[in-house]
């Protein structure tokens, strides 16, 4: 087994952090190329190339369920500028499930929307979409996340809608498949 001194490993460590730099705008050129845009385009808009910072922590999670991430220094500002604003951490956790808990990373959780409503939006319950989808979602394996007063304290979410995969045939789930806390 070949012993590694810790300066070799770092030495490495920040080889492989310059090459990436250095490699960057190479790939994302390839990439502009594949995907048929100009390479000029982003020049001619006044954009900037930005680095991919080489740490990021997560602050959040979009209603896709993608995290959110910024550089340690620029979270702890956005918790200060949340905390300004008059959200607390009780609020935020109303809205926002902790780091790693939100049902959206199970990939099984979707929110839906409708053209005459505003995207997550609890005034989506008063629209024929989500009539259709309170009478027959259940058919599917869908069901309603998080009803008025639910039992993890989120505010209610008429859009939020979860499948269980614990049944063969997800057209014959019932009710009673569905964990208790829902």
């Amino acid at each position: 087994m070949t012993k590694i001194n810790k300066a070799d490993y770092l030495f490495r460590f920040a080889y492989e952090k310059i090459m990436q730099t250095i490699h960057y705008p190479t790939q994302v050129r390839s990439l502009l190329k594949e995907l048929g845009i100009a390479a000029e385009l982003p020049a001619s808009r006044g954009l900037q190339l930005w680095l991919p910072p080489p740490d990021l922590v997560t602050v959040g999670y979009a209603a896709s369920g993608k995290a959110l991430q910024l550089t340690p220094k620029a979270a702890a500002a956005w918790q200060k500028l949340q905390l300004a604003a008059g959200l607390d951490l009780p609020d935020i956790l109303s809205v926002l499930a902790p780091p790693g808990f939100s049902e959206h990373h199970s990939g099984a959780a979707v929110d839906i929307g409708s053209p005459d409503c505003k995207p997550l939006d609890a005034h989506f319950d008063a629209m024929p979409a989500y009539a259709w989808l309170s009478a027959n979602a259940n058919r599917f394996g869908f069901f309603l996340s998080f009803p008025k007063d639910n039992v993890f304290g989120f505010i209610y979410e008429p859009w939020h809608w979860r499948y269980w995969e614990n049944t063969a045939n997800p057209a014959k789930i019932s009710i009673a498949a569905i964990p208790s806390r829902y």
